[in-house]
């Protein structure tokens, strides 16, 4: 999901969920068991069995993510994947019914056609996709893609993106999380977690300990790898959708403005699940070549006109 002031998160809400860390729960250190697992030969040679049948598993189940080709772990269907994305629908749509604008909007009719074009070099086929616009005041800026082709825009982010290109920024990074379908990847670590977690409990005894060491060293790394990964996707997506790329750099210099005194806190990398925001403006600058060649190879109009109609959009949003 779009990174909020603090840190906007990343993916649906229902791969956040589905996938945060929560498989101990308890206070002074107790875990998951009564009692410590007493080690010797018999229970060794279980572990040593489940270990190898787990790596087996693992081997089997590496693909290639799209775009990037980079080898990651995946064991959650497409189709699981969906179904998900619509019982998080669900429960989306019963919070923000009441402050959607109508479909019939300006502002809605807008997002629709920057979305259309993003979707149209996204290569995600047979989604019945639906835009929706939450016209809440005082929900922090924010936007996020389901599995099942939902996008919600919080209009608190349309002054942040300024215009076409930049709320094409914001669009394309989050139809990028679904492109390289980082739900199903997070959802897939979700249980090794819990497993590396349960390993780490028998040996320490230390539910605290055990969390924190999952969360900083494998959990928020690969959160922000994935979220670089979305940002990178993202920029060739809206390239090749014929918007500007040079934007991207605007919207994370805007974004970076508006974090205010929450941004030290971005900066502790190890503690956030996104890369701070002076990260993804050197990223975006080091990509600008390639995101120039996309747009060229798509034959876009240099001339295309742009929309600006966010800009004046009051700050209360």
């Amino acid at each position: 999901m779009w990174r909020r002031f603090s840190g906007w998160r990343h993916f649906s809400s229902a791969a956040s969920r589905s996938s945060r860390y929560n498989s101990f729960r308890g206070s002074h250190n107790q875990g998951p068991f009564p009692i410590r697992i007493q080690w010797n030969h018999k229970t060794a040679k279980i572990a040593g069995a489940v270990g190898a049948l787990g790596v087996a598993f693992y081997v089997t189940h590496l693909e290639k993510a799209p775009v990037t080709g980079r080898t990651r772990f995946m064991c959650i269907s497409e189709s699981l994947e969906r179904q998900i994305g619509d019982s998080e629908f669900e429960q989306q749509l019963q919070e923000f019914k009441p402050y959607l604008l109508p479909d019939n909007s300006p502002t809605v009719q807008r997002v629709k056609k920057i979305m259309r074009r993003i979707i149209a070099v996204s290569d995600i086929k047979d989604l019945d996709w639906r835009v929706f616009v939450v016209d809440k005041p005082g929900m922090p800026p924010n936007a996020f893609v389901m599995p099942n082709g939902k996008v919600f825009v919080f209009s608190s982010i349309l002054p942040i993106c300024g215009d076409d290109d930049g709320l094409a920024t914001v669009l394309a990074h989050e139809t990028a999380h679904q492109v390289a379908r980082h739900t199903a990847e997070k959802l897939s670590w979700a249980p090794i977690y819990m497993l590396i977690g349960f390993a780490l409990y028998a040996v320490t005894g230390s539910d605290a300990f055990n969390r924190f060491i999952v969360s900083s060293l494998m959990e928020k790394p690969s959160s922000r790898h994935m979220e670089t990964e979305a940002d990178y996707i993202g920029l060739m997506m809206m390239s090749k959708a014929c918007f500007d790329p040079h934007a991207a750099i605007g919207l994370w210099e805007r974004m970076l403005k508006a974090e205010g005194s929450n941004a030290l806190m971005s900066k502790m990398q190890f503690l956030s699940t996104h890369p701070s925001s002076e990260r993804r403006i050197q990223n975006m600058i080091k990509w600008q070549p390639e995101a120039d060649e996309e747009r060229r190879k798509a034959g876009c109009d240099e001339h295309d006109h742009h929309w600006t109609g966010f800009q004046g959009l009051s700050k209360h949003y």
